[in-house]
């Protein structure tokens, strides 16, 4: 009866040290996720910019470079700057370290009293008006290309006129801030996501 005993416990013991071989087998390893942001129009490396990934956050150096350790799996880079607009990118990490670049653009120049100018981002306090014609209207939804954005959703039943359509406005009559252009700054970015080709998209 002892020896039985005696190697029920070395069994016992044999699958204890299995068991905490297979937990450290099963542990997560961490690989490298190296964030190279730089200046859209001139390609220089950004400085000081804030990378944040799953709730860890690093500053670029003077490379434009800033690393993160992450896990097994897909995530979103957040990347923000003072003077850029922010961006955003999904990355997937998988069996080895990854590297993402991410190009930031200079955001709205200030006026000659120092208030800065924002066109229409669906963020503000007061939400932006939506005037429909045509038998068309407007309604803000998340966006389905990045759950953190927020868009305006054309509504347009099979009722409405062939051009119909929404005017988005922060003002009175319809009016929206002027776009900031400058000698220096010359692009406006429109984003657009639509289930159909052809969707005409005026500015005014």
């Amino acid at each position: 009866m002892k020896k039985i005993a005696i190697l029920m416990v070395l069994m016992m013991g044999l699958l204890a040290l299995a068991g905490c071989s297979s937990d450290n087998e099963s542990v997560m390893v961490d690989y490298t996720l190296t964030t190279n942001v730089t200046d859209e129009t001139t390609g220089d490396p950004i400085e000081g910019a804030a990378v944040e990934v799953d709730g860890k956050k690093e500053t670029t150096n003077a490379n434009g470079l800033a690393q993160i350790d992450l896990s097994y799996g897909e995530y979103k880079v957040s990347v923000s700057a003072d003077g850029y607009g922010n961006a955003s990118a999904p990355v997937n990490i998988s069996n080895s370290d990854s590297s993402l670049d991410i190009a930031l653009s200079e955001s709205s120049s200030e006026d000659s009293e120092g208030t800065s100018t924002t066109i229409v981002n669906f963020d503000e306090a007061t939400a932006p008006e939506f005037r429909g014609f045509g038998g068309a209207s407007g309604e803000i939804v998340e966006d389905p290309k990045d759950a953190s954005n927020q868009v305006m959703k054309l509504i347009k039943p099979n009722t409405a006129e062939t051009w119909a359509g929404v005017t988005v406005s922060t003002g009175l009559d319809d009016s929206i801030p002027a776009v900031p252009f400058t000698d220096t700054k010359t692009k406006v970015t429109v984003k657009v996501y639509s289930p159909e080709v052809g969707m005409p998209i005026r500015l005014k």
